[in-house]
This record gives C-alpha cells, structure tokens and sequence, in this order.
C-alpha cells in the first residue's frame, strides 16, 4: 500500500473527514487491523486565509509548494490538497514535486463526463463559484457549469467558513443549502450539483435531491487516491 501525503487544515473539519473515510474504507479491503498509511501538514488554516484575502496568491503557492516538497521527502508516495478552492494552486504545486497529485477538481470533472452529464450546478465558496478557475476547469471539459444568485452564494460562503469550518451543522443552515440546490435544480434546469467544497458534505449527504444528482467531492476524490494507492 502506498503512502498518502496529505496538505490538510484548510479546513480542519474536512481533514477530519477525509482521515475517517479513508481509513474506513481501507479497512473495508483488508480488514483485521488495516488502516491508511498517511503523511500529513496540517495548515493553519488562517495563514490561508489571510494570504486570499489580500490576495497574495504567492506567498500561498510558495508555503503549500514547501509543504509539498517536504511530504515528499518524508515519504509520500502520492500527495493531495484536501480542498477545492486551495486546489487553485495545483498546476504549480504540481511542478515542484515528482509524485503524483490528485487534483480533487479534476477527477470531479471526469466523474461527470463519465456519467454523461452536460449541466451542472456548482456549489462551493464564492472563489469557487464566480472567480474562472473553477468555471474555466468546467468549460475546458465542455461541461455548462451554473452558479446560485450572488446574495445566495454570498449566504452560502458565510455558512461555510462561520459554521462548516468549525464542524458547526446547523439544521438551518443544511435546509438553506438545500433551497440553493433547489433553485438550481428548477431554474437552471441543471442535471446534477456539484459540491464543490469539502466542507459542504459535512452537511449534505444525500445522493439525490430535487431530481439531480449530488456530486460529493471528498467521496469522488478518496475513490479515485484508494486506486492509485492500493494493488
């Protein structure tokens, strides 16, 4: 079994979730007491933030590439950002290392076109959602991506980074978010929706709603870590 590298704490709470599923699942192949072999840097999340608030995208490329240099020199075969809107670094994150890195966004996008699915709706931070990286990845794959309302996706971000971020699931707020993919079922007529932050599945776990498939992207990402690192 190959060792995963992990760049965590962005957030903790989905760190958390990414550490539980995968151990339950390699578990799961091999039982007895089988768990997943795992390198990881916990980040303080605020220093992320900090630096996409100003922005100053290089001083936050240049801590996650040294991050990822030294999970590699500590012995990770494979390496993973447990975030979408940190993933915005990927491509050069990607050139300072000689392992592979799974982009979450990527094997999202190839998971939809495997399923054939042309329109989706995209839920996720408000960097996910109305900044290109994240639509641009979508349009390159020919897939239409739709957006909520910016005051809906404004309320959304707060959720996330007051309430997901924290493990704080409040009932209000998962019916909240519930509405959004609502909207986006009824008046975009998208086909799925993505949940474009690992933080939303803390929240949402139904594999449909409103008629749309629900795209959980820390479950896509795993599966996809769980074949490279596994015989």
């Amino acid at each position: 079994m190959k060792t995963i590298g992990i760049i965590g704490g962005v957030g903790w709470s989905s760190t958390m979730e990414y550490y539980k599923r995968l151990n339950e699942k390699i578990h799961k192949l091999y039982g007895d007491l089988n768990c997943a072999k795992i390198l990881m840097h916990s980040i303080n999340f605020q220093d992320i933030i900090d630096y996409q608030r100003k922005p100053d995208f290089d001083s936050e490329l240049n801590m996650l590439k040294d991050i990822a240099v030294n999970l590699e020199k500590a012995g990770a075969d494979i390496l993973i950002i447990t975030s979408n809107t940190t993933s915005k670094t990927f491509d050069e994150i990607k050139k300072s290392i000689n392992i592979p890195i799974v982009n979450v966004i990527d094997v999202t996008i190839q998971n939809i076109l495997e399923d054939k699915i042309e329109k989706v709706g995209v839920l996720g931070t408000q960097s996910v959602m109305y900044t290109g990286f994240y639509r641009n990845k979508f349009k390159d794959a020919n897939i239409q991506p739709s957006f909520p309302p910016k005051e809906m996706g404004v309320k959304l971000n707060d959720i996330i980074y007051n309430e997901l971020v924290h493990n704080i699931i409040k009932e209000e707020s998962v019916q909240f978010i519930k509405e959004v993919i609502k909207y986006l079922s009824q008046e975009e007529q998208v086909e799925a929706v993505v949940l474009g932050c690992t933080e939303l599945p803390l929240s949402i776990k139904e594999e449909n709603l409103f008629n749309v498939k629900i795209y959980d992207s820390i479950e896509i990402h795993i599966e996809e870590i769980l074949k490279q690192i596994t015989p």
